[in-house]
Order: C-alpha cells, then structure tokens, then sequence
C-alpha cells in the first residue's frame, strides 16, 4: 500500500480500521469468556498439584473472580491491532501484550517446551473419558455432536465441587475437570463460547509435564491469533472477541486512559498469607473493579476517538513500576522468567505460531526505541495455520519443529537494546511511524486548505451534516482538521523564511505570509470553537519606521468554556531603523538534551542589524535573536520537524 507502506494489503482489505476509515458503521465485538468463580468451586486439594504444574498462581486469580469487561474499548483498540507488526498502531507509537504482562498478570510461567502436540480427531471421546475417568454425556435428541471439545456445560454439571472424603484418584480428576475448564472459559477460549478443546489433554495428563510447559508463551499466541483474526471482523450481530481477554482488559487499564472502571474499590484482603507461590498478581488490583459499561454505538465511537487522540505523554509505560504494583506481595512466578521477557521469538500454541516481537515496543521496557525498527517479517503464510484449514495436519510438533528450535533458544533471542528511553529518539520513531501506517480511524473529512473555503461553504461538509443529524459530536476528526491546517501554515512560515533578506519583493511577500496565516488560522479557532476576537492591530506596512504591534493594552475577556482569559500584547520596537522580530527562545518537544549544540546571537550579529538596539524597556539588556539555519543547509533538518538552528563551530 503506497498510502501505508507498513501495512500488507492482504490484511488491510478487510481490516475493520479500514472500514471505519471509508466510513463504515460497525458493531461492537462480543467477548467469548466466562465467570470460572462463580461455575465452578475450587477446592484446596487443588493447590499442591497446581503447584507442581506451576498453575497454582493464575488458579487463583481465576477463582477470586475476573474483572468486569468494557466491550466496547475493547473493540475499539481492536480496531488498531495490526497482524503486520503484532501491535496496535496508536498516535503514541506501537504497543503491544508482551511476555511481561502474561507474566505480571496471570502469574504464569514462561519458560518450557511449548504447548503443542497431536490433534488427531478419531478417538478424542474416549481420550476425554480417560483423563476425566468418566463416559461423556449422552447427546440429547436432535443435537449433534461437535468434535471441537468438551461441553463446559458438562463441566459444571459433573465436576462443579470435589466431594469430601474421596480418594486422591478422584481429587486430580476434579482437578483435571477444573484446569480444562479454567482453559476453555478464561485462558483459551474459542469462537464457540461453550467447549473447552480437548487439544490440551495430551499436555496435561503428567502435572510434572504440565510445569515443564512455557503455559504464557501459549496463552499470547492464542491470544495474538485472535486478535488477528477479529482485527478483521466486519462487526455482525454476532462478530466475537477470543482469546484471554481477561489479560487484555487488565493490559489496557494499566497502561492507557480509555476505558478504565468508574470505580475502584480497594483489593480484597489476601488469604493465605505467606505462600510464596499463591499470592497476588496485578488482577489482584482489579478484583473490585466497577463500571458501567454499555456495548452501545456511542461509547464505542467515544472510545475510537479518544484513541485517536491518543499522546505519548497519556501512556502509562511502566506501570509495573508504580507503587501500588511493588506494594503487593506478588507471586514468585511474576517475576521467575524477568531475563526472557524481551525475546524476539516465535509463540506456539499447537497449529498457531506467533512472533512476539518486543524491539517494535521497546518504551514499554524502558529502552530506547530504534527507528526504524527491525523490519522483522512475521509472514502471511503463519497466519493461515488453523484446525479447519489444515485438517490433514495432526501432528503440530513436527510440523512447526523449526519454530520448536528457535524457541528453546531462549537468552540467546532477547532484544539487544540496553540504551534507555531518550524523548528525542522516540519522537524521531514517532515522525518515522506517523509517515507509514494508519493512525486515525475518524480523520479530517478534506485535506483542502480552510483557507480558501468560503465561510458560507465552510459549515456544508460530510462532518458537519453527519454531526447535525447524529447523535453525539466527535472530537477526533476536528482536531485532526486542526493539526493539518497548523502544519500547512508552519510550512508555509518556512517558506516565507527562505525569502532572502533585502529582496525588493521581501516587505509584500512577507505580509502576504502572514495575512494567509492569520485567516487560516482565525478559520481553524473558529472550528475548535474559539471565537474570541484578539487585541491586535494589523500594521498598515510592514518596512521603515517603529511599529505597533498591540494595542489597547491588556485585556480580559472569558474564554470559550467561560474561565477567564487574558492577552498580552507584545510591543516591538527598533530604535534608529528598522525594526526586527525575533524567534522565541523555546524549541520543540524532545529537544532539551540539544539545547547546548545551538548558539543564540545578539543583534549587532547580524549584518544588517542597527548597533546598540536596546532591549524591553528598562531591562538594561539588548535584544536576542535566533538565527534561522536555511531549510537546504547541509547537516540540518528540514523544515516540518521544529525549530532549528545554527550550529556552534566545533
């Protein structure tokens, strides 16, 4: 795609951000998850061979009850999920669920052969019954079987509570009914909603095995591969959301602003005290979570516009370093796999091989974000590896042996970025990221400079119409509208800079600049709803003589949400000549750590400056002038990334 050259056309075509883009309407997802603590009872007899399966901490984040969800945010940064990169594509740069969060979450470990084996179909009920040690139910009358899995109906029905007073035998099948559960309602669940896969039984027949497993490594790629596959979902009355969605509720409320509960009551108190192993993970901060959340059209459309206004600086990047997470007493298996989290590895889950690709979000470790990143291919054809489409495949473990290798490489793939986070860095990724993906799902609805809009025409465009006849006002497409407008006047300031000085046309030119300028930019207030008229005089000249740049003094006047607001005028003067502006000392975001390369140069610099200007009045200090670096200088930036200067010789 020449518009996105990130972006692979072959999922791009469906892609429901593109939908959104050409102004479709679609629906809300709906999640394929279930409340485990209130279906199924957990029994203590439990926990010594969770234990040993090293299944022990996410048990018990599942039977202390999962977060309510926001479907509608969910949906809404679903939209922004990209198969490409495996990240979502934001104003704030790429983030994505990295191994960290599996771990800081759920309390599972990382570490182990993956979670693959045989899918053989024939014979799968009789596999059920051994490792559960009774038959299936009866199907009823005029139903079909499915050969997908287990009913978690069933589940419940045979296996809700460990009676007392029964032998160890008949603990672990309870056991076993609970983890198979645990699997197909919160961790695994699939697009059905109602079976647990009985693909899993052959890992979890040997609980030692079972602990030799990398179980997080599983539940991201599962993960990963549902979201590549709802990313591109037209949003039916019945389009679905699988996957751990529990995980990725949790994710978003700890790092971004959209979406949080309403309230958040304190945790829990935590029993038992003093279990290195059954203690607290990050759920546990969201166990008391409220919130009204509506599945409605409105808060959807709320939830994309706030994403696509979404700043670095509204991100919560290492939220695991937050006082409230190094409080709690978290389980050892939070942090047992901390040296592995950055590899750039393949994830597997049985048929689904996903690449976790961490150097794409290094801000979210703390490191410095390259730009551009690796171009790291994941590849179309991983992502047609499914059970429907491969049915022959049966054998997952032969089939995806390279990826098997390159995975229990382990140390040997993390990242190799040890520098830390710089702002300038991240903003040079920012320009880079912004030129080649799609960030705005709501973007201004022309690119026709407001300039040369007629004021009766401006009111007559696709937004306006829609927002009349609608039912709520979107913010995003306005602003994006602004931000174009202020980016085509500061290019054309450049332009105007490039006139060389002491050209015969220069005063004209320069007054034509600024004269478009001021209109387009009273058009752009006007749109965001500023229509407050400033106190300053237009000189009738620009050229000879002292002008006046404000008149009237201050005033006050109340602004567009009725706060008091005040404009200061700023008087210049030349005495003895002409007079000269001068650049304001700041320079762009991110640039601090630069500040010491560029020189500032008084008046009596320049060639054609007056010898002793003074400064504001009683200062007893001249005037400071910047120098403008010419837009073609060799060794400097161009115009349209901030404010440059001249270099200091070295």
């Amino acid at each position: 795609m020449d518009r996105f050259p990130l972006l692979d056309p072959r999922f791009d075509e469906h892609h429901r951000a593109r939908r959104i883009e050409n102004g479709e309407v679609l629906n809300v997802l709906r999640p394929m998850t279930h409340e485990a603590s209130t279906t199924m009872v957990y029994d203590e007899r439990y926990t010594p061979l969770l234990k040993v399966a090293n299944l022990a901490t996410v048990a018990c984040v599942c039977r202390r009850g999962t977060p309510p969800f926001n479907p509608a945010a969910l949906t809404a940064l679903i939209d922004r999920w990209r198969p490409e990169t495996h990240s979502f594509h934001l104003p704030c740069g790429e983030m994505t669920v990295t191994l960290e969060d599996v771990a800081m979450i759920l309390g599972v470990k990382i570490r182990g052969f993956p979670v693959i084996g045989d899918t053989e179909s024939e014979g799968w009920q009789q596999r059920v019954e051994h490792f559960l040690g009774r038959p299936l139910a009866v199907v009823e009358a005029g139903k079909k079987r499915r050969s997908s899995g287990v009913s978690l109906r069933w589940l419940r029905q045979q296996f809700r509570e460990c009676p007392p007073n029964v032998d160890a035998e008949t603990v672990t099948y309870y056991c076993r009914a609970y983890v198979l559960h645990m699997l197909g309602t919160v961790l695994f669940p699939d697009g059905t909603g109602d079976m647990a896969s009985w693909m899993y039984i052959p890992c979890l027949l040997n609980w030692e095995d079972v602990g030799n497993r990398s179980w997080g490594s599983a539940i991201l790629a599962f993960l990963y591969r549902q979201l590549c596959e709802a990313c591109r979902r037209p949003g039916g009355s019945h389009a679905t959301m699988s996957g751990c969605i529990t995980l990725l509720q949790i994710w978003i409320w700890e790092r971004l602003p959209v979406g949080r509960p309403h309230q958040l009551d304190p945790p829990q108190p935590w029993f038992p005290q003093g279990d290195a192993v059954v203690a607290p993970t990050v759920a546990h901060l969201y166990e008391r979570a409220h919130g009204t959340y509506h599945v409605s059209c409105h808060a959807y459309i709320s939830f994309t516009n706030e994403l696509d206004t979404l700043l670095p600086q509204h991100v919560q990047w290492s939220p695991y370093r937050l006082r409230q997470v190094t409080d709690l007493n978290l389980s050892a298996l939070c942090m047992a796999d901390e040296d592995v989290w950055t590899m750039r590895t393949p994830l597997i889950c049985f048929y689904a091989v996903e690449y976790h690709l961490p150097h794409r979000v290094a801000r979210q470790f703390g490191r410095l974000q390259p730009s551009p990143p690796d171009d790291f291919s994941i590849g179309w054809q991983l992502h047609k590896f499914n059970r429907q489409k491969n049915k022959k495949i049966t054998n997952w473990q032969l089939e995806h042996q390279r990826y098997i290798d390159e995975w229990m490489l382990m140390e040997q793939n993390n990242m190799g970025i040890h520098a830390v986070h710089r702002d300038k860095a991240f903003h040079d990724y920012l320009v880079w990221f912004g030129q080649r993906t799609r960030l705005q799902l709501r973007p201004a609805w022309t690119e026709q400079d407001i300039a040369d809009i007629a004021s009766e025409d401006e009111g007559n465009n696709p937004y306006d119409q829609a927002t009349r006849e609608g039912r709520q006002v979107e913010i995003a497409p306005a602003l994006a509208r602004a931000s174009m407008e202020i980016m085509r006047t500061v290019a054309d300031q450049g332009r105007a800079l490039m006139i060389p000085v002491g050209d015969p046309d220069e005063a004209s030119m320069l007054r034509q600049h600024i004269q478009r300028a001021m209109h387009r930019l009273r058009k752009v207030a006007a749109r965001l709803g500023c229509r407050r008229s400033p106190d300053v005089a237009v000189p009738q000249q620009l050229g000879a003589g002292p002008s006046i740049a404000h008149v009237g003094g201050t005033s006050s006047s109340h602004g567009a949400h009725g706060g008091m607001t005040s404009s200061h005028g700023a008087a210049t003067t030349a005495e003895g000549g002409q007079g000269h502006g001068h650049y304001d000392d700041e320079v762009d975001e991110g640039q601090g750590e630069y500040d010491h390369e560029y020189d500032e140069i008084g008046m009596s610099q320049l060639g054609d400056a007056p010898q002793g200007t003074q400064g504001p009045s009683g200062s007893g200090r001249p005037h400071r002038t910047l120098r403008p670096v010419d837009r073609y200088t060799p060794g400097t930036y161009p115009f349209g990334r901030g404010k440059r200067y001249a270099r200091r010789p070295r």
